[in-house]
């Protein structure tokens, strides 16, 4: 069996919190082992102590990639692969297991093609293909052997455009030093869509870094309830 890490980082607004834990916690799917870990922060006053099914590791807030390289660093070798997720992001059973299989299959790491970005209280949907998602990215222990289980720089706050660019750096230096670029080193995407089941939402509440209209520019409207996770995330509403 698969031992999947997801990693994550907490901050404050409790009741979405708390919602994610329960749902990763409880999920189960076919062939995988899920191993949870949060970073949480001093000062914090609404992180919760402990939480059935995770593992919590302290960090400080700032910068936030090194709060999220804590927690992945706290799965180095005991996971085949980390899924790196936004205390706001839920995906579907379907999603882990397509990814896990990718990975078995010898992909370095998989991303998303794209993301439903759900208003909690507006009840807002939006489908959006992007290049470069950054929630839900499965990589391989063999990647991250090879920027030592730090996919993100440590001094900065702004993760995932930094994790491309990393994997860029270690491409060309690999190249440079043997002609040659290990499969690792290179993401495979992975499709997201209700039609498949494999789906991936960022939940938008008015405590995020990034707003609703931002992310959901260019995108698709959906209605919710086409999900097979909306009674996941549907309630989650006017809350903190």
């Amino acid at each position: 069996m698969m031992r999947l890490g997801i990693a994550t980082a907490l901050w404050g607004r409790p009741h979405l919190t708390g919602r994610f834990l329960q749902y990763y916690a409880g999920l189960e799917v076919d062939g995988v082992e899920l191993a949870c870990v949060a970073s949480v922060s001093p000062g914090d006053s609404e992180a919760p102590e402990s939480a059935p099914g995770w593992h919590l590791v302290e960090a400080p807030n700032s910068p936030l990639a090194a709060k999220f390289v804590r927690a992945i660093r706290s799965l180095r070798g005991q996971v085949d692969a980390v899924m790196v997720l936004g205390s706001d992001n839920f995906v579907s059973a379907a999603y882990i297991e397509e990814a896990c299989q990718m990975v078995r299959q010898g992909a370095g790491w998989v991303q998303p093609s794209a993301l439903y970005v759900y208003e909690a209280d507006t009840g807002e949907c939006a489908y959006v293909v992007a290049d470069k998602v950054g929630p839900g990215r499965v990589l391989s222990s063999r990647a991250l052997d090879c920027c030592a289980w730090a996919p993100y720089p440590d001094a900065d706050d702004y993760v995932n455009g930094n994790m491309d660019r990393l994997f860029d750096a270690l491409r060309g230096a690999y190249k440079a030093d043997t002609g040659s670029v290990p499969r690792e080193l290179f993401p495979m995407p992975i499709e997201v869509s209700a039609a498949t089941g494999r789906e991936l939402v960022d939940v938008k509440t008015k405590w995020n870094r990034w707003s609703y209209a931002h992310l959901a520019s260019g995108g698709v409207a959906v209605d919710v309830r086409e999900l097979q996770i909306a009674d996941v995330i549907r309630y989650i509403g006017h809350v903190r």
